[in-house]
């Protein structure tokens, strides 16, 4: 009769073992470098108890009146029951981004935060304008709050 090993404690076969299935799936499918940094990111929303928009994107070409090669423009768009959220997203510079944005609700305090750790406070206007200049690449999420209204937290999207 042959004895279950599975309660015993690991020896070093066992750490052989397991080595080399980490040297492989290392190898065959590596974790993306910033993963934890995204489940991070991600758990944020949990914690706060928002109403998470849902996210359509389109992109766009923008030409300058100066410059006859357009440039990539990205328009993303967020929706709930009670608000819309339209940003535009271009280059400004080689590492940098401006995030330009619409609300329906004229006012409101938008926060945007960033996966490396950058957050700005800027307020919409009365039509429901807003401004980030200087955003670094990379994951970013916009959070809106309204007075007693319940905040409304986007989906994470690429800058």
């Amino acid at each position: 009769m042959s004895r279950d090993t599975a309660l015993e404690p690991m020896d070093s076969v066992d750490h052989e073992i397991l080595e080399a299935l980490h040297s492989l799936w290392s190898h065959t499918d590596p974790c993306p470098a910033d993963l934890v940094d995204r489940i991070g990111f991600a758990l944020t929303v949990r914690e706060m108890h928002a109403e998470v928009a849902r996210l359509t994107e389109e992109p766009l070409a923008l030409t300058r009146a100066a410059v006859t090669d357009p440039t990539e423009a990205r328009t993303v768009s967020f929706s709930t029951d009670e608000l819309s959220i339209m940003v535009t997203l271009s280059e400004v510079g080689r590492d940098r981004a401006r995030l330009d944005g619409w609300l329906t609700w004229g006012g409101a305090e938008v926060e945007v935060s960033t996966a490396d750790g950058t957050t700005l406070q800027v307020r919409a206007d009365g039509s429901g304008r807003f401004v980030a200049d200087d955003l670094p690449h990379g994951q970013t999420r916009l959070l809106v709050r309204d007075g007693d209204r319940r905040p409304v937290i986007t989906p994470s999207f690429e800058v």
